[in-house]
């Protein structure tokens, strides 16, 4: 018998398993079959449905005046149908109803395919989640839907049907009208059996997901069959509220109690909700957990939250047998009657599992327990969205002319398929850039997961044909030659629980270049399999977050037995934590379960067809995370021994974090012009800031690049008085770029209005820094404390490029107009002191008589002093290099006539004193010339070090020489700038704020240094860049100079354009990132 035989001989067996082994529960493969059909449903041979109001009957089917609204249609439906009969229309399997001829609800499965025999499958919701593609998320779900009405429109699939082989026959399958989707509760555990079907563990990316998705189900502009007057399908979100585990320890999704408190629900539980009914969902699901002691089908929530708060006019259908487990798990009831009672009036419309309302509502309603009134609305709003789809209409719509022979499992949906899964593939680590690898490359396949097919498929997974799942191993053997191409799976399974294969593996790594090892986990199929290890899937959350079995020792085993370097490929649904991997792999990419298309895409990606863009929608946590977290604890936000969940709140170091993803190429991330990078907020008041980045690919190949927009801040919770950091995604967008190709990126942000007072929120768009500071009132009081911007490097290159466009009297204003502005002349071009000089205004700016000791010269100095002493404001002596170390002491030694120094970097006794004597000589001059003069701290020059400074600080006179405290050096040198200010605050004559950010990572990481250490400012990076410094970053400085009564000058240098902003630029930015940062 044929491999394809075999494949649909077990599928048939497959499907008469579970009609004849059908369990209770939704989310199981038991529950509802691999044709789509769910609990009771009987296949028919004739036509899905007639039109009801093809028979003419002005009583019964008054509803069929398709002039009337959905709304009023429902009302006459409802009063038509008997009494008796009307909590038969409250089941998940809705009986025909001679009354009024209506049809059956049938409702199917559409997560990632429809869920049936032949039908496109594509990734995983985590997988497409990982796209960032808010167009894509909604042209699957339009595919989706297509599909299904396609079916829906044809016979159904029937028994004795055989696929013999691909081209002949049709692809018969069950439709449906009404769908179990979207799947849209985040990921908010990493050992959830299902967060294979959670699209991530952000609340903002689960809700565009919900989005698109419900808009692609029940119909979008878009869809070229868009049909304004007619639904396409009723798409379900599911599973309200907190759902989020399986059975853990003994406890089950049906008996567990979660218990979150209001922000909670509202932050990480709400959202994707409140985005389904933006959509105008029909129906939401609600789920078999309890919230705070009451089980989700009998909550207030729903009428509360849902309807009430959020606006929602559809219908509730609860998971399948989660009412009566409100009664049996949750003993919330005294009996099956009470509860049906009390699942009605919470909001519950629909029993899915025909059990409780069908038996108990009619003896409620004679108990008056509820009222007829109160079974009409719950009626009506089924009716209503049942309406919207057309399928009880003669008139019919544009979506009635889909065709399971022309719409089903077509190329352009194929197409599709493989683009989800190539775009969702994320490269977490790319040593030396060995991907891509070449295609005459000798490659060695081995991992348990290297010829998967139904393990790609996920769960509620469609059917494909055999030939149309590509695996790993089939999409690898398209890209290379036979004779490079060696296999062994090295594993029997994922579990992997016996080396007795490694041998196999380890002689054909022997032959490679490279070995592919494809390893991860496998979803379980159904309920109750048996297995060696624990699988992912329905009722089966993972004890453990690591590989399975020997995965790891497969691979060390090859890399020690024969130095091959290895890519490893994960095939899995939810994160995994790769702690050897990503220590040891040459290149690690998640490619999820990537639909039936999912093998092709990870060839692609691997040998340069595709270049990934995908980033994690999840965290990798390490693998102490679930010694660490208990799985029935739903708590979000971290504690003194709980490190919180997601990467909004989790404390910890991940493995990879969320948003994580390398590519091929590289881009580079700036600001816009004119958008500020800081701004003010008042805490409690509507604040919105605009973000604008530009993105350039300045690598050699086409490539995608995630543009996420997030935000890091102090919260308050009005449950929790304690502070908390949380952060939010709050935007995103994939861009593909060509080479060099530019593109304009925008968001806006909006403050939360529980953002801690007095605190400043850190903002990311791409890497490119915004902040916002909440409640910051002026520091310093503008007598005592000035501003002022040090102009450096301003040569006549730059007056000369500026000149066509920008007058330099304009640079200089600007500079004045910061309060106290000075100019710093460059030591290339001694010179440019007299042409500068000519733009001076004496009332405004002052020169800073800084200059590089090569060129204190007699003649520049008394020159200068002699034509500007009026506008001198103070003197500085600025150091150099080593190499500088002689000229200046020279220069200090031709100023006082002594001999030249020996000009070592470490200075002998000798040379102290002169340099002493030399300093206090100039502030002689500069005290008698108004000014007032400070040493200029710079690493590598006479004085390296702490010991150096206090010294020269004891050999001069502190009445004529100061310190001016260069952070960056000061810094550098591992000076503690707080103790500086502590020690010598009386003596420091400015602060000048400058980056360090050559220094930083090596001396942070030696030293350990406190935050004072690390302050660093300067326009040597755009002001908000990632590499740069914001403003935040010496903020407390300010405020440590505050409380030690500093009076002085505050500077910030607009220094050389690295970065190609012109002076005039440097000059706006700075003047505008001091007052706002001191309110002067």
């Amino acid at each position: 018998m044929s491999s394809a035989a075999w494949r649909y001989l077990l599928m048939l067996c497959t499907v008469l398993l579970l009609k004849l082994n059908a369990v209770h529960g939704e989310g199981t493969e038991e529950t509802c079959s691999r044709d789509g059909l769910c609990d009771g449903q009987d296949r028919k041979s004739e036509p899905p449905y007639t039109p009801v109001c093809s028979v003419v009957d002005d009583v019964k089917n008054a509803f069929c005046n398709e002039s009337l609204t959905p709304e009023a249609r429902s009302r006459l439906a409802v009063k038509a149908v008997l009494t008796a009969d009307k909590p038969l229309q409250l089941i998940g399997n809705t009986s025909e109803l001679p009354d009024v001829a209506l049809n059956m609800l049938y409702r199917g499965h559409a997560e990632h395919g429809v869920a049936g025999l032949g039908y496109t499958t594509f990734p995983i919701p985590p997988a497409t989640a990982a796209t960032f593609d808010s167009n894509l998320f909604l042209r699957i779900a339009t595919i989706i839907s297509t599909e299904g009405r396609a079916m829906y429109n044809s016979k159904w699939f029937e028994d004795t049907a055989i696929f013999e082989d691909k081209d002949s026959i049709h692809r018969e399958g069950r439709g449906a009208m009404s769908w179990f989707d979207p799947f849209v509760n985040t990921l908010v555990d990493p050992r959830w059996g299902r967060g294979q079907e959670a699209p991530g563990e952000d609340p903002f990316l689960a809700s565009e997901y919900a989005r698109q998705f419900v808009q692609g189900l029940q119909g979008h502009p878009d869809d070229l069959l868009y049909d304004p007057k007619c639904q396409k399908s009723i798409a379900t979100c599911k599973s309200f509220v907190a759902y989020g585990m399986e059975n853990a320890n003994g406890t089950d999704r049906y008996h567990v109690n979660v218990v979150l408190d209001d922000y909670d629900l509202r932050q990480t539980h709400y959202p994707m909700f409140k985005a389904c009914v933006d959509a105008n969902v029909s129906a939401i699901l609600c789920s078999y957990n309890a919230i705070n002691g009451v089980p989700a089908c009998a909550s207030s929530l729903i009428n509360q939250t849902l309807r009430n708060e959020f606006g929602f006019k559809g219908y509730v259908i609860s998971d399948v047998g989660a009412v009566e487990r409100i009664y049996e798990a949750h003993h919330y009831t005294n009996g099956y009657q009470q509860t049906a009672q009390v699942a009605l009036l919470a909001g519950t419309d629909i029993d899915s599992n025909d059990t409780t309302y069908k038996k108990f509502l009619g003896p409620a309603l004679d108990s008056k327990l509820i009222t007829e009134e109160q079974l009409d609305t719950a009626v009506q709003r089924t009716y209503t969205e049942r309406m919207k789809t057309g399928e009880w209409d003669v008139s019919g719509c544009s979506y009635d002319s889909l065709s399971n022979k022309s719409d089903v499992h077509t190329p352009e949906h194929v197409a599709v398929s493989l683009e989800a899964a190539r775009e969702s593939i994320v490269l977490l680590k790319n040593k030396n850039k060995i991907l891509p690898l070449a295609k005459t490359t000798r490659v060695a396949v081995i991992g348990p997961n290297a010829n998967a097919t139904d393990i790609l498929l996920g769960i509620y997974n469609g059917l494909p044909l055999e030939d149309d799942i590509i695996s790993p191993l089939d999409g690898i053997a398209s890209k290379v030659a036979p004779s490079n191409l060696f296999f062994a799976s090295g594993c029997v399974d994922v579990c992997c629980e016996s080396d007795t294969l490694f041998k196999s593996a380890i002689d054909e790594a022997h032959k490679a270049d490279v070995v592919i090892a494809v390893l991860g986990l496998e979803p379980l199929k159904h309920e109750g399999e048996s297995h060696s290890c624990v699988l992912e899937g329905e009722m089966s959350d993972r004890m453990s977050l690591e590989l399975p079995g020997k995965q790891n020792e497969l691979v060390e085993m090859i890399m020690n037995e024969t130095k091959t370097p290895v890519v490893a490929v994960l095939v899995n649904g939810g994160p995994v934590a790769i702690e050897w991997l990503s220590k040891h792999a040459d290149a690690i990419i998640e490619a999820w379960y990537g639909g039936e298309q999912g093998g092709m895409a990870i060839a692609d990606v691997l040998f340069g067809d595709y270049n990934p863009g995908g980033r994690l929608p999840v965290t990798f946590y390490p693998a102490s995370y679930v010694d660490e977290v208990k799985l029935t604890d739903m708590r979000m936000r971290p504690d003194a021994d709980y490190p919180g969940r997601t990467h909004r709140y989790y404390t910890g170091t991940p493995i990879y974090e969320f948003g994580y993803g390398l590519s091929y190429t590289q881009f580079e991330v700036e600001g816009c012009t004119g958008h500020s990078s800081v701004q003010h907020a008042t805490s409690g008041e509507p604040f919105t800031m605009p973000l604008c980045v530009i993105v350039t690919n300045i690598g050699d190949i086409t490539g995608d690049i995630v543009v996420l927009a997030t935000a890091e801040a102090e919260m308050t919770a009005k449950t929790d008085p304690k502070v908390f950091e949380e952060k939010s995604l709050f935007g995103f967008q994939r861009v593909q770029l060509r080479p060099h190709e530019r593109m304009t990126v925008k968001f806006t942000y909006e403050l939360p209005l529980n953002v801690q007072p007095n605190s400043h929120v850190k903002i990311l768009v791409a890497g490119y820094r915004y902040d916002i500071l909440v409640d910051f009132a002026p520091l310093f009081d503008p007598k005592k404390v000035k501003l002022g911007i040090q102009a450096i490097n301003w040569i006549n290159e730059d007056f000369k490029d500026l000149g066509a466009t920008i007058p330099i009297e304009q640079c200089v204003s600007e500079v004045a107009l910061s309060g106290f502005g000075y100019t710093e002349l460059n030591y290339k071009m001694p010179t440019n002191a007299i042409d500068m000089s000519k733009l001076l205004s004496p009332r405004h700016v002052g020169i800073a008589a800084s200059w590089q000791c090569t060129f204190f010269t007699d003649r520049l100095r008394r020159k200068t002093i002699a034509d500007f002493r009026h506008t001198m404001k103070f003197l500085k002596i600025v150091g150099g290099d080593e190499v500088n170390v002689a000229e200046c002491a020279r220069t200090v030694q031709k100023f006082r006539k002594t001999p030249v120094f020996s000009g070592k970097p470490v200075m002998n006794e000798e040379e102290w004193h002169l340099l002493a004597d030399g300093l206090n000589e100039i502030g002689r001059i500069a005290k008698a010339a108004g000014m007032k003069v400070g040493y200029h701290q710079h690493l590598g020059t006479v004085v390296e070090t702490k010991e150096e400074m206090e010294r020269l600080m004891e050999m001069t006179d502190p009445d004529l020489v100061g310190l001016c405290a260069d952070t960056g050096h000061l810094y550098a040198a591992g000076i503690n700038v707080n103790e500086v200010f502590q020690k010598y605050g009386h003596r420091i004559r400015h602060v000048h704020l400058k980056n360090v950010r050559e220094w930083k990572l090596r001396y942070v990481q030696e030293h350990g240094l406190s935050f004072y250490d690390a302050i660093e400012f300067g326009l040597f990076t755009v002001p908000g860049s990632v590499e740069g410094t914001s403003v935040i970053d010496f903020i407390e400085l300010f405020e440590e100079l505050r409380k030690n009564n500093y009076e002085g000058y505050l500077m910030v240098e607009a220094d050389e354009n690295p970065y190609k902003v012109d002076p005039l630029e440097q000059a706006l930015i700075a003047r505008q990132y001091l007052k706002m940062t001191t309110g002067l």
